[in-house]
């Protein structure tokens, strides 16, 4: 059985299906409302994180740079990093300063 409890800065301890915090958070709480499962693979959840991420580091400047992530299970935390240059890109963002240089050059 998994347990997810979130306490929240006034003290107050929650068991919540999922638990989101830190200063991008306000951004991503109508997406994680709408694509959190309860039954997600382990593949499944990692994508839903980076996306999720991916959406608040596109809204806010204090959020990242990259995505770390941690499987916890019966054998330990596995640890996983993805830099900014792999994270996904959310509708209307602007492409990283190398590919929107390529794409002047080829409309030059």
């Amino acid at each position: 059985m998994t347990i997810c409890l979130s306490i929240v800065y006034v003290g107050l301890c929650a068991q919540v299906p999922y638990a989101i915090g830190g200063s991008g958070s306000a951004y991503i709480y109508g997406f994680c409302d709408k694509f959190w499962r309860p039954d997600m693979s382990e593949a499944e959840a990692k994508d839903f994180v980076v996306r999720a991420l991916s959406h608040a580091m596109s809204r806010d400047a204090s959020s990242g740079g990259c995505v770390r992530t941690v499987v916890i299970d019966k054998d330990g935390p596995r640890r996983d990093f993805l830099p900014g240059s792999h994270v996904p890109r959310t509708y209307g963002e602007m492409p990283p300063p190398s590919l929107a240089a390529a794409a002047a050059g080829a409309l030059a």
